[in-house]
Protein backbone atom coordinates (compact mmCIF):
# COMPACT_ATOMS: atom_id res chain seq x y z
CA UNK A 1 0.00 0.00 0.00
CA UNK A 2 1.24 3.80 -0.62
CA UNK A 3 1.75 4.57 2.67
CA UNK A 4 2.13 8.33 2.00
CA UNK A 5 -1.42 8.41 0.68
CA UNK A 6 -4.45 9.32 2.54
CA UNK A 7 -7.51 7.58 1.74
CA UNK A 8 -8.96 10.90 3.61
CA UNK A 9 -7.37 13.43 1.38
CA UNK A 10 -8.37 11.71 -2.30
CA UNK A 11 -11.83 10.94 -0.89
CA UNK A 12 -12.38 14.88 0.11
CA UNK A 13 -10.82 15.78 -3.10
CA UNK A 14 -13.52 13.88 -5.32
CA UNK A 15 -16.17 14.95 -2.90
CA UNK A 16 -15.28 18.39 -3.69
CA UNK A 17 -14.66 18.19 -7.29
CA UNK A 18 -18.27 16.77 -7.44
CA UNK A 19 -20.07 18.97 -5.56
CA UNK A 20 -18.49 21.95 -7.60
CA UNK A 21 -19.47 19.83 -11.26
CA UNK A 22 -22.83 19.31 -9.37
CA UNK A 23 -23.56 23.10 -8.08
CA UNK A 24 -22.81 24.06 -11.64
CA UNK A 25 -24.89 21.75 -13.40
CA UNK A 26 -27.69 22.11 -11.25
CA UNK A 27 -28.18 25.42 -10.94
CA UNK A 28 -30.47 25.93 -13.50
CA UNK A 29 -33.00 23.51 -11.86
CA UNK A 30 -32.62 25.87 -8.52
CA UNK A 31 -31.00 22.45 -7.08
CA UNK A 32 -28.23 21.03 -4.84
CA UNK A 33 -26.21 18.22 -4.80
CA UNK A 34 -27.84 17.04 -1.42
CA UNK A 35 -31.52 17.95 -2.98
CA UNK A 36 -30.79 15.84 -6.11
CA UNK A 37 -30.02 12.58 -3.97
CA UNK A 38 -33.44 12.85 -2.41
CA UNK A 39 -34.98 13.31 -5.96
CA UNK A 40 -33.19 10.21 -7.25
CA UNK A 41 -34.16 8.07 -4.87
CA UNK A 42 -37.74 9.54 -5.44
CA UNK A 43 -37.79 8.90 -9.18
CA UNK A 44 -37.14 5.42 -8.27
CA UNK A 45 -39.92 5.26 -5.31
CA UNK A 46 -42.29 8.10 -5.49
CA UNK A 47 -44.22 7.73 -2.20
CA UNK A 48 -41.41 7.25 0.78
CA UNK A 49 -40.77 7.98 4.36
CA UNK A 50 -39.04 10.84 5.29
CA UNK A 51 -37.40 8.54 7.95
CA UNK A 52 -36.95 6.01 5.16
CA UNK A 53 -35.07 8.56 3.01
CA UNK A 54 -32.66 9.83 5.61
CA UNK A 55 -31.77 6.36 6.44
CA UNK A 56 -31.11 5.38 2.46
CA UNK A 57 -28.72 8.60 2.82
CA UNK A 58 -27.36 8.29 5.86
CA UNK A 59 -28.44 11.27 6.89
CA UNK A 60 -29.91 12.48 10.63
CA UNK A 61 -33.21 13.15 11.12
CA UNK A 62 -33.02 17.02 11.41
CA UNK A 63 -30.71 17.84 7.80
CA UNK A 64 -33.58 15.33 6.44
CA UNK A 65 -35.84 17.90 7.26
CA UNK A 66 -34.19 20.97 6.16
CA UNK A 67 -33.52 19.43 2.77
CA UNK A 68 -37.05 18.03 2.09
CA UNK A 69 -38.90 21.83 3.24
CA UNK A 70 -36.69 23.54 1.08
CA UNK A 71 -37.38 21.10 -1.60
CA UNK A 72 -41.23 21.47 -1.00
CA UNK A 73 -40.51 25.31 -1.02
CA UNK A 74 -39.11 24.86 -4.56
CA UNK A 75 -42.00 22.85 -5.73
CA UNK A 76 -40.21 19.99 -6.33
CA UNK A 77 -42.04 17.56 -3.33
CA UNK A 78 -44.64 17.31 -1.20
CA UNK A 79 -45.08 16.28 2.20
CA UNK A 80 -47.68 14.58 4.01
CA UNK A 81 -48.61 12.59 6.39
CA UNK A 82 -48.70 9.09 6.59
CA UNK A 83 -52.00 7.06 6.51
CA UNK A 84 -50.54 4.02 8.44
CA UNK A 85 -48.70 6.05 10.97
CA UNK A 86 -49.45 9.10 11.77
CA UNK A 87 -46.38 10.46 13.42
CA UNK A 88 -44.60 10.00 10.29
CA UNK A 89 -44.33 12.25 6.76
CA UNK A 90 -44.09 10.37 3.82
CA UNK A 91 -42.48 12.95 0.43
CA UNK A 92 -43.99 12.24 -2.74
CA UNK A 93 -42.67 14.23 -5.89
CA UNK A 94 -44.97 17.09 -7.33
CA UNK A 95 -44.93 17.37 -11.60
CA UNK A 96 -42.58 19.84 -11.39
CA UNK A 97 -39.82 17.26 -10.19
CA UNK A 98 -40.86 14.63 -12.79
CA UNK A 99 -40.65 17.25 -15.45
CA UNK A 100 -36.92 17.69 -14.82
CA UNK A 101 -36.21 13.70 -14.50
CA UNK A 102 -34.57 13.16 -18.01
CA UNK A 103 -32.61 16.21 -17.75
CA UNK A 104 -30.78 16.29 -13.99
CA UNK A 105 -30.50 11.85 -14.08
CA UNK A 106 -28.33 12.50 -17.43
CA UNK A 107 -26.19 14.99 -15.27
CA UNK A 108 -25.05 12.74 -12.43
CA UNK A 109 -24.76 9.75 -15.71
CA UNK A 110 -22.04 12.02 -17.16
CA UNK A 111 -20.36 12.92 -13.87
CA UNK A 112 -19.94 9.07 -13.52
CA UNK A 113 -18.97 8.24 -16.68
CA UNK A 114 -16.42 10.95 -15.78
CA UNK A 115 -15.00 9.63 -12.84
CA UNK A 116 -14.83 6.11 -14.09
CA UNK A 117 -13.10 7.11 -17.40
CA UNK A 118 -10.08 4.79 -18.13
CA UNK A 119 -11.37 1.66 -15.98
CA UNK A 120 -12.41 -1.20 -17.64
CA UNK A 121 -15.90 -2.43 -16.37
CA UNK A 122 -14.41 -5.13 -14.02
CA UNK A 123 -12.15 -2.16 -12.42
CA UNK A 124 -15.25 0.00 -12.25
CA UNK A 125 -17.26 -2.35 -10.42
CA UNK A 126 -14.17 -2.94 -8.08
CA UNK A 127 -14.17 0.42 -7.43
CA UNK A 128 -18.07 0.83 -6.09
CA UNK A 129 -17.29 -2.25 -4.64
CA UNK A 130 -14.65 -0.62 -2.38
CA UNK A 131 -16.15 2.59 -1.98
CA UNK A 132 -19.49 0.72 -0.43
CA UNK A 133 -16.62 -1.65 1.77
CA UNK A 134 -15.04 1.56 2.90
CA UNK A 135 -18.38 3.42 3.73
CA UNK A 136 -19.63 0.47 5.74
CA UNK A 137 -15.93 0.40 7.56
CA UNK A 138 -16.51 4.28 8.32
CA UNK A 139 -20.32 3.70 9.66
CA UNK A 140 -19.10 0.35 12.20
CA UNK A 141 -16.26 2.94 13.60
CA UNK A 142 -18.56 5.73 14.01
CA UNK A 143 -21.16 3.35 15.58
CA UNK A 144 -17.97 1.84 17.59
CA UNK A 145 -18.28 -1.20 16.39
CA UNK A 146 -15.07 -1.81 14.15
CA UNK A 147 -12.06 -3.20 15.99
CA UNK A 148 -9.56 -0.15 16.83
CA UNK A 149 -12.54 2.35 15.89
CA UNK A 150 -9.98 5.73 15.47
CA UNK A 151 -7.00 3.83 17.41
CA UNK A 152 -8.80 3.77 20.42
CA UNK A 153 -8.73 -0.46 21.16
CA UNK A 154 -7.08 -1.31 24.80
Amino acid sequence: MKTSTSVGKWVSILYRFSQSYLKKKLKAFNLGPGQLQILLLLFHKEHVRQTDLALRLQLDKTSMARTISRLESKGYVRRGKDDRDARAYTVSLTQQAKNIRNKVVPILKNWNKTLLRGFSPEEQDQFIDFLIKAAKNAKKALKGEADDAFGCSD
